[in-house]
């Protein structure tokens, strides 16, 4: 999907991210953006090499999805084809689950991937799918590596495939999509493919699988959840009361660390890691006349975390017996 804008300089409505772009409408090229001259090559960096927090502010705002397409790479001398339980699985169901290396880190759930062949002959596209996963690290697949040396840890993406095809006699090959502007000498698994070339790319695809006897087919979206932005650093300004550790203590040491809401005892569930540990609840809220005395037999009860979040749960506070009684 590209951004389009009117000629006329108003914003886009959701109706309009469309691909590709209408008559009268102007294209946000990736050229144009870097500001290249257009025609220009190496347009690689578009809205996947800016910050991952901008492309979720871009779907958000315009209330759509963008979704990017990437290239992958197999080369039959250096990494394993499918296996046959995928294969199997892809004849069963109509898609199958693989992962496969990659170097780009932008890649989210949803974007399409395609595969292609290089190295030796046939060389061309032969597969096609969604990211089902963000990049992770994992041990590297080539153990020999180069000279000898090979890397501790290689990028992979998690991928549904909907199409694998017969790398012999079914191929897209190279010389037919060569003309688009694509790096299709790159040595680097993971590229992103400009949205006019994506937009090309599928229009070949799609003529080739139903020459070869296949129905084009795309996955719906399903592993791309609205993603949410955290770490932002925020100063919260709060009242404190004091609370008297001698007091804890003494409340634990009449009534131990077993909860008197549900009986969870964390030694007795987690052993030595949960010796000692229990919150203690003040049956009393703290009052704003400044300090008082507490009694940590008639004031404190011990309970667990999660009776103790129970019973600070609504405005008013609640009483032991009134949780117990919405124990189920």
């Amino acid at each position: 999907m590209r951004y389009v804008k009117q000629s006329d300089g108003r914003p886009p409505r959701t109706s309009e991210l469309l691909a590709p772009a209408p008559p009268g409408r102007v294209s946000i090229d990736c050229r144009q953006e870097r500001g290249l001259r257009p025609g220009a090559r190496n347009c690689g960096k578009s809205n996947a090499a800016r910050p991952i927090w901008l492309r979720f502010f871009v779907e958000e705002l315009f209330e759509t999805r963008i979704v990017n397409t990437y290239l992958i790479t197999y080369n039959p001398k250096r990494t394993g084809w499918f296996s046959s339980a995928e294969l199997a699985a892809l004849k069963a169901k109509g898609y199958t689950d693989s992962n496969w290396s990659c170097i780009n880190k932008h890649i989210v759930p949803g974007d399409r991937l395609l595969l292609l062949r290089q190295g030796v002959e046939p060389r061309g596209l032969v597969a096609s799918g969604r990211a089902t996963s963000m990049p992770y690290s994992g041990s590297h697949w080539d153990q020999k590596g180069w000279r000898g040396r090979a890397p501790a840890t290689a990028t992979y993406v998690k991928a549904r495939f909907d199409t694998v095809l017969d790398q012999e006699r079914e191929i897209l090959p190279l010389a037919q999509v060569e003309s688009i502007d694509v790096h299709w000498r790159t040595q680097a698994s993971g590229i992103l493919v400009a949205p006019r070339a994506a937009a090309q790319l599928e229009e070949l695809w799609g003529k080739h699988l139903r020459k070869v006897g296949k129905t084009p087919k795309v996955l719906p979206i399903l592993y791309a959840p609205k993603q949410y932005l955290e770490g932002a650093p925020r100063v919260t300004v709060v009242n404190y009361w004091e609370r008297d550790r001698g007091a804890r203590d003494a409340c634990i040491e009449y009534y131990g660390t077993t909860c008197v809401v549900c009986g969870f005892d964390f030694e007795r569930r987690y052993g030595e890691l949960g010796k000692g540990f229990i919150h203690v609840h003040h049956l009393y809220p703290p009052r704003d006349d400044g300090e008082h005395d507490v009694n940590p037999v008639s004031d404190l009860r011990p309970v667990c975390p999660n009776c103790h979040s129970m019973l600070h749960r609504k405005t008013e506070v609640l009483s032991i017996e009134e949780l117990r009684r919405n124990l189920r």
